[in-house]
């Protein structure tokens, strides 16, 4: 009986902490009261010692035993000790055969605590293994109803917060929202209804993709961090939670405000969606909250005082209640702060950044001024927006700058000493830019089309400027400049030879005033200006002593075709010692008179086609490889000390003769359109590309020719012969011309081994007529002005004061005499005389006049004239004096079709005089009408 009693006791004792921690129903309080009947008759002041010592145990729960206990005393004894003693039976069995362990010792593990592997903690703080729990819910169960386990209990009511032993019931009262509860619900794996300690600890990061409500998820207090999306804004009073995820919030309606209040552990907070609040975002207690991005956010202003660890803020676009109002943004309370990156239409002027700031991007703003003066922390900052004066100087550790402000007209970047790289500031109305005291800078892109001025001489470790500043006319660079790119200069004259370490130099867009080019004694090895459109004004070109430079190429060679050039206006180029020079090419600059080479013995390419140079002594350049002078009225060329020559290309020229036996190496040879009678090319094997079509060789007087008197001619090599007959009956030297019809005489003539190429002699005049080139030949008229009729001046020709007859001694023809320009005139002799003599004459366009020469505003006038049908464009001129002789100021008006113009900035209380004149463009020259009278107009 003793032995049993105790067994109950225990039993009793696990029962009852098992139903305080569990909350279980009323049925099996009934039970246990039903046990204590059956043995209260028994032993009744026993069985009430026992309770008393167990109430005191668990906080003073004795009213509740002597109540169970009370309830048994009318049942019979006997009866209730028999089926005790069966209920206690059944129960060892059970147990037995369930967990294989002795009754006993089961006891004695549970009351000694020595299972470790898996404890739980009680109310009352005793540890109960997961065994010891089994066996108590085992034995309220078979008292119910002494067999079989009932279903899983329904969640715990009214239990709210956490139990004394850490676990927290998953019912509405502590989570209402039903999806919330449900995701927790996963985690309680004994599905006993609440979240245990250990179950809890294993929920550190939570994501949901439905609409929630979070209320309850103070009690996750081992959640790091959660995903939200549908329109979440609101998350209070996790003291765990350290990051948060929001997205989607375009979903939510209109709100009010939305709260982190009470995440007192929070570090990162992300809202990838824009939110639309009235009274704002409640931070209260975000004290160690450390970076927040917002994708967009409009409403009151921005309350971000509690978020006093802040490093970290990105909101990409802030508006204020609307999105046409100032955004506000109070950033005194986050002094530590290190990244900043904000997208603002409208910010409000009293904006301040902090001090503590390192990385910054600011995109949208619109205040004029923008001074971070002295921001000593600051090593990153872009803009884009609208600001139009921005000031760094003093930001001593500024290290990247990427400006995209395109209203920025003042830059200050004075004191910027480690801001290495600038790789934008394309900016078009930028005007003045500071760049003084920065001596890290490496790499700077500058394109601006209001900058007059730039000084970067204190740049000392610049070593690449590209500059893009097409009203530039004042640069200073630093001495250690390696390469620079120009573009869309003003200059007249650029000179770089003092900056002697430069290196590579590129042109591109156009410097319609740049005159000279001076680049003497630097470490240059490139110098391109191909990407130029074209420097029309360059005349003077001096790169010499570059002993690194290996290329200066100004035109283009391809196919077969001569590209137009860059410089088509070039008269000089120096590129004296050059020693590495390899490649040198400017064809079709027919001005181009002087090329001095001297010193460039490793030169292997050379292009002076249709160039004004002339004849070059290439002899001395022993490596060339590759020689074009077409085009260029040469008379001799001497190619024999090249022998490494492989293409010639001396087309168009004007070559009698030209010796090609030493050059054994040549695969390209273009010999067309010159005088050539005869060339031998026998010790040539590997030719490739030829021509050599259009050889016509002039007799300017008589009709014979000695063909062995032709400097390399050799008889024996002639052919057929057609338009004359040989002399000693068709195999001497001497030819005669019988073809009276085309004065020419054509010959086939062995150039290499069996192949004959044609010849041509050519008899200018046969019959030893004058020339009417010596001729003096005078126009009656020489200006006309237009009126859509055709000019035809009276011509009279004189020679050795005797007038020739037209039509006997000469024809005329008329070419261009219709429209306004310059007009043709065309004597051809005839009869006694030969060939042409050609003189010109202007017609001038339309005179215009002013319909309209109005004083409009102060210091203005407005102009209007009739538009000239015949003119290219116009050309006004206005001054203070009647006569144009002082201070006469122009204007040109490039189309014909602009017929108004406005003068601005005169003098008031001042008379001005103006003028007009039509102009037409012929043969790129202007040809002017008369000016109009004098207008006469009051300021």
């Amino acid at each position: 009986m003793i032995g049993c009693f105790i067994i109950w006791r225990l039993k009793m004792k696990k029962i009852y902490k098992r139903i305080l921690s569990l909350g279980l129903a009323v049925g099996v309080i009934f039970s246990l009261q039903e046990s204590v009947h059956i043995c209260a008759q028994e032993n009744t002041q026993t069985t009430e010692s026992i309770f008393a010592d167990y109430g005191d145990e668990n906080g003073g729960e004795t009213d509740t035993a002597e109540q169970i206990t009370g309830t048994g005393a009318e049942e019979n004894t006997e009866q209730t000790t028999e089926e005790t003693e069966n209920r206690k039976n059944t129960e060892r069995a059970t147990r037995e055969t369930e967990t294989g362990k002795n009754t006993e010792q089961t006891t004695e593990e549970t009351e000694t605590g020595k299972n470790t592997e898996q404890t739980t903690e009680t109310e009352t703080g005793e540890i109960m293994d997961a065994d010891d729990t089994e066996e108590a819910e085992e034995s309220v169960w078979m008292m119910y109803d002494g067999t079989e386990e009932p279903e899983e209990p329904d969640e715990p009511e009214l239990d709210e917060g956490f139990h004394q032993d850490g676990s927290v019931a998953i019912n509405e009262m502590n989570f209402p929202d039903d999806e919330f509860r449900k995701k927790i619900k996963k985690y309680d794996t004994n599905k006993d209804g609440l979240l245990a300690d250990s179950e809890n600890r294993k929920i550190t990061k939570l994501e949901f993709e439905e609409k929630i409500q979070t209320e309850g998820i103070e009690y996750l207090r081992y959640l790091k961090k959660i995903v939200l999306t549908d329109g979440i804004c609101s998350i209070m009073n996790s003291s765990s939670l350290e990051e948060i995820e929001i997205s989607d919030a375009y979903k939510v309606d209109h709100l009010r405000v939305a709260s982190f209040s009470g995440c007192t552990a929070l570090k990162s907070l992300s809202i990838d969606a824009g939110i639309d609040l009235d009274a704002g975002i409640d931070f209260t207690g975000c004290q160690k909250l450390e970076t927040l991005t917002i994708k967009e956010y409009m409403g009151a202003a921005l309350d971000l005082s509690p978020c006093i660890a802040l490093k970290k803020l990105d909101i990409e676009n802030l508006y204020g209640k609307d999105r046409s109002s100032i955004a506000k943004l109070d950033l005194n309370s986050q002094q530590k702060i290190l990244e900043l990156s904000l997208k603002a239409v409208k910010l409000s002027e009293d904006f301040v950044l902090p001090k503590s700031v390192q990385k910054v991007h600011v995109d949208g703003v619109s205040s004029k001024k923008l001074d971070l003066s002295n921001y000593k922390n600051l090593k990153e900052f872009s803009v884009e927006g609208s600001t139009e004066n921005l000031q760094l100087n003093g930001c001593a550790n500024l290290e990247k700058l990427d400006i995209e402000d395109y209203y920025l007209k003042t830059l200050n970047l004075s004191g910027c000493s480690e801001l290495t790289e600038f790789d934008t500031l394309d900016q078009d109305n930028l005007k003045n830019i500071d760049f003084t005291g920065c001596k890290s800078l490496k790499k700077l892109r500058i394109s601006s089309g209001g900058l007059k001025k730039l000084n970067l001489q204190e740049c000392s470790k610049l070593k690449e400027l590209e500059v893009n500043a097409g009203k530039l006319t004042d640069l200073k660079l630093p001495e250690k400049i390696q390469k620079i790119t120009f573009e869309n200069l003003l200059l007249t004259s650029l000179d770089l030879s003092k900056y002697n370490k430069l290196e590579e130099v590129y042109f591109e867009g156009e410097a319609p005033k740049l005159e000279k080019i001076k680049c003497v004694n630097t470490s240059l090895k490139i110098f391109d200006v191909d990407r130029f459109e074209k420097l029309e004004k360059l005349r003077e070109l001096d790169l010499s002593n570059n002993k690194y430079l290996k290329e200066a190429e100004f035109a283009a060679y391809g196919y077969g075709t001569y590209v137009d050039p860059v410089i088509p206006n070039i008269e000089r180029i120096n590129l004296s010692g050059c020693k590495s020079l390899k490649t040198f090419a400017c064809h079709k600059a027919p001005k181009l008179k002087t090329v001095n080479l001297t010193g460039c013995v490793n030169i292997t390419e050379l292009d002076v086609a249709y160039t004004g140079v002339g004849s070059v002594d290439i002899s001395k350049y022993k490596k060339l490889v590759t020689y074009r002078c077409a085009g260029n009225n040469l008379t001799k060329l001497d190619v024999t000390k090249n022998k490494k020559l492989r293409t010639l290309d001396c087309q168009k020229n004007r070559l009698k003769y030209l010796d090609l036996r030493k050059s054994t190496n040549l695969t390209n040879i273009e010999l067309n359109d010159n005088e050539l009678t005869s060339f031998d090319i026998s010790n040539i094997s590997g030719l490739g590309w030829y021509k050599f079509d259009n050889q016509y060789y002039t007799i300017a007087k008589g009709k014979k020719i000695d063909l062995a008197k032709l400097p390399g001619f050799d008889m024996s090599k002639i052919g057929k012969v057609t338009g004359g007959t040989r002399s000693d009956g068709g195999y001497g030297s001497v030819v005669t011309l019988t073809d009276k019809k085309t004065n020419t005489v054509s010959y086939e003539y062995d150039v290499q081994n069996g192949w004959y190429q044609t010849f041509h002699i050519k008899f200018e005049n046969p019959d030893n007529l004058a020339s009417i080139k010596k001729v003096k030949c005078t126009l009656n008229k020489n200006t006309y002005t237009y009126d859509g009729k055709a000019k035809k001046p009276a011509v009279t020709v004189t020679l050795k004061g005797k007038k020739l007859r037209q039509g006997t001694d000469y024809t005329v023809k008329y070419k261009n005499n219709k429209k306004s320009g310059i007009a043709t005139v065309i004597v051809s002799g005839k009869g006694a005389y030969i060939g042409t003599v050609t003189k010109t004459f202007k017609i001038l366009p339309k005179k215009t006049s002013f319909t309209k020469s109005v004083s409009v505003n102060a210091g203005e006038i407005e102009l209007s004239w009739e538009k000239a049908d015949s003119a290219t464009g116009y050309e006004i001129r206005y001054s203070t004096d009647s006569k144009m002789k002082k201070n006469v100021q122009k204007k040109v008006i490039t189309k014909n079709k602009n017929t108004t113009l406005k003068i601005k900035k005169l003098k008031n209380n001042a008379v001005y005089y103006v003028q007009i004149r039509t102009y037409k463009l012929a043969d790129g020259k202007k040809v002017y009408s008369a000016w109009s009278k004098a207008g006469q107009i009051r300021l």
